[in-house]
């Protein structure tokens, strides 16, 4: 039995030209927002506030590794060498 041949002419929905995943679909009205809660002020305060902490603390981690760098022997600072 030969194979059956796809009838020309029209395209199929999926692979041509008005295939729908090439359409953007509708967009929906939109609202307005109303204004954020207090709960919801409060909860991005808090994240605002452990953000910033985090970013002192990663300064500081910073700050020291840059003063190690420039002092390779590990001595601190004001210390002198008992040695010498």
């Amino acid at each position: 039995m030969a194979p059956k041949k796809k009838a020309a002419g029209k395209p199929t929905k999926e692979t041509g030209k008005g295939a729908s995943h090439t359409k953007a679909p509708p967009k929906a009205p939109t609202k307005l927002k109303s204004p954020p809660s207090a709960a919801a002020k409060a909860a991005a305060a808090a994240k605002v506030k452990k953000l910033q902490e985090q970013l002192e603390a990663t300064q500081a981690v910073q700050k020291l590794v840059e003063e190690q760098e420039g002092n390779p022997e590990g001595e601190l600072y004001g210390e002198k060498d008992e040695e010498e």
